[in-house]
């Protein structure tokens, strides 16, 4: 049998009942191609087994950082470790009675590290957990190539066992440091943290082997304090280095460290957007070393330079109501926000057959003939601000699970916009600044609990100009590295109506020109339900 892949970067080794040729997607179609002509023919060869196999490298599926949780402000993931096409022991019930199978997922990755923190334990019965954490960390291997090297796709590299028996220094962190840290987050309440004796951390100085900044202002610079402790033989020191950050300048102090074993010392990186060259909003990234001759402890670092931080979103209920949030400038000079909308929804009527294949086809010939799929045409006019398309499982005729897939057309042609794909039907695609045109929305029925769906698709079109039923009021002048208060409200709304609308964010003394550029994004939707 001959096996392909139709979609890339999903060929993963896999376990046959009969003799199985096993190809990815491009192979997989010159085959098809072949076998589709006049007298296709197949022939069986000996196998050509190289005796390694192919450079480490990222899998495709593995899940990347930044850490929400932490505003970014801590470096996940930590390391990577081997995790597809892992042979693992499994449960015979649920894999066809077989004892062993291929497997792959973090559910991999994390038994390698799980284990060499238990021989690591064993080699070092006074290490903390975050010390051999660290050891992984500070000595893992650098792998080529750049989606390899990404600290938010592969951490600090790859786990390094031998290297991470020796690391000559550790990061160690405490409890009640990760206490702190969490609630530093505003996963915890402040009052509880108060009340709980609790000191809250900004999260970027958890003694963690990485550094990540998610808010590096203009033009103030951002100092981190880290400690380490010298787990070598005897005394030592440190020279440090710091891989080039572009548009940033990273200093060291003290640039040296002369440790005695057991002896923990500390210092600080302080961090300085030079200039546009960082651009905002995107990471920067680096790596500082310290050096004694024998040891390489790396420490990779991620920085952000942002004007802005403020609320994504609000979500309100009722006719009438009110809301406030912080924004966090990066920079000093003149504020605005402006508020744009409210508008009522539109809605849409559908129905959508059940796609006996679970799989929407983006063949351009394709993409309105296939099964389990309908679509509505929605013109978007120029000059708009927000664009929402969005199901809602309270308005399908049953327990379906729907998808949204949205292309825009160009030319002759329609272009992938985005979709959505959860387990249900409550799905929301949005655009800011969208470009003006018709936008082409499909439905596809992933499963339904019929043979068809009835759905409702509502979207909204919110314009520049404000609609008198949504206020904002913010401080006219900010100064970086502070935060501020936004407040606001809205009025007036119909019962039974849902309404969408957009506060735009401006580094402008208004009156802000129409269609003037953004620093922040918040979106407002109010559902106002009937009486």
């Amino acid at each position: 049998m001959v096996l392909a892949n139709v979609v890339a970067g999903t060929l993963d080794p896999d376990f046959h009942s009969v003799p199985t040729i096993h190809v990815d997607q491009v192979i997989g179609a010159t085959i098809k191609a072949y076998a589709g002509g006049a007298n296709p023919t197949g022939r069986l060869a000996a196998a050509v087994i190289t005796p390694t196999g192919p450079p480490a490298a990222i899998a495709g599926f593995s899940s990347r950082g930044p850490l929400v949780a932490a505003g970014g402000d801590l470096l996940k993931p930590d390391v990577s470790a081997p995790g597809v096409a892992v042979m693992a022991a499994v449960a015979p019930p649920g894999n066809g009675g077989a004892s062993f199978a291929l497997y792959q997922g973090t559910s991999m990755a994390s038994p390698h590290v799980a284990g060499l923190a238990a021989l690591f334990k064993q080699l070092h019965p006074d290490w903390t957990p975050m010390m051999i954490k660290s050891a992984l960390m500070t000595t893992a291997t650098q792998m080529a190539g750049a989606a390899n090297t990404a600290p938010f796709n592969a951490g600090s590299g790859l786990v390094n066992p031998t290297a991470a028996m020796n690391p000559g220094l550790v990061f160690d962190s405490t409890p009640a440091e990760w206490l702190a840290f969490v609630c530093g987050t505003g996963q915890i309440p402040t009052a509880n943290c108060t009340a709980a004796g609790v000191t809250p951390i900004n999260p970027t100085d958890l003694n963690q082997a990485s550094i990540a900044v998610a808010r590096a202002t203009e033009s103030l610079p951002y100092v981190v304090t880290r400690r380490v402790t010298n787990v070598g033989g005897g005394p030592a020191t440190y020279t440090s280095s710091v891989t080039p950050i572009t548009g940033f300048t990273a200093v060291v102090s003290p640039s040296t460290l002369t440790i005695a074993p057991g002896e923990t010392q500390s210092f600080t990186v302080t961090l300085t957007r030079t200039g546009a060259a960082a651009a905002f909003d995107v990471y920067q990234t680096g790596a500082l070393t310290w050096n004694d001759g024998t040891h390489n402890v790396r420490v990779p670092i991620v920085v952000k330079p942002v004007q802005l931080i403020t609320t994504s979103a609000i979500v309100g209920s009722g006719a009438s109501g009110t809301f406030s949030f912080t924004s966090f400038a990066g920079y000093t000079g003149p504020y605005t926000v402006v508020a744009h909308g409210l508008v009522p929804d539109t809605r849409s009527p559908g129905v959508v057959a059940d796609d006996p294949n679970n799989s929407f086809d983006t063949t351009p010939a394709n993409l309105t003939t296939q099964p389990g799929v309908s679509f509505h045409d929605i013109t978007v006019p120029a000059g708009q601000r927000y664009v929402r398309f969005a199901l809602f499982d309270d308005f399908t005729d049953g327990n379906d699970d729907l998808d949204l897939v949205v292309y825009r057309q160009v030319g002759t042609n329609f272009v992938l916009v985005g979709s959505t794909g959860g387990a249900t039907s409550n799905e929301t695609l949005s655009i800011i600044n969208p470009t003006a045109g018709l936008y082409r929305v499909f439905i596809h029925g992933f499963e339904t609990d019929g043979p068809d769906a009835q759905y409702t698709l509502f979207h909204w079109i919110v314009p520049e100009p404000a609609a008198g039923n949504l206020t904002v009021t913010a401080p006219a002048n900010v100064v970086g590295g502070n935060s501020y208060v936004v407040s606001g409200g809205w009025s007036g709304l119909t019962p039974g109506i849902k309404y969408l609308g957009t506060l735009t964010h401006h580094r402008l003394a208004p009156p802000v020109p129409a269609g003037a550029a953004r620093i922040g994004h918040t979106s407002v939707f109010i559902d106002v339900p009937n009486p």
